[in-house]
């Protein structure tokens, strides 16, 4: 999956509307939240992850946002 920047930010912007740093989501959140695939979903929480603006905790099933 290719996703260009701007469609990075706008998915970004949706996806932590409303959350602060320190909040967690989980997989199922996300999904709901950006009313996508799974698949186009772990790749955005992928970009931010390596963008560090997630992190992903240790139960590998949470993220929490830096």
């Amino acid at each position: 999956i290719w996703l260009s920047l701007k469609a990075v930010d706008l998915l970004k912007d949706r996806l932590l509307s409303g959350l602060e740093r320190g909040d967690t989501l989980n997989m199922g959140f996300a999904r709901d939240r950006l009313g996508g695939s799974r698949t186009g979903t772990l790749e955005l929480l992928a970009i931010l992850e390596d963008d560090r603006i997630l992190d992903r905790e240790t139960d590998g099933e949470d993220r929490r946002i830096l």
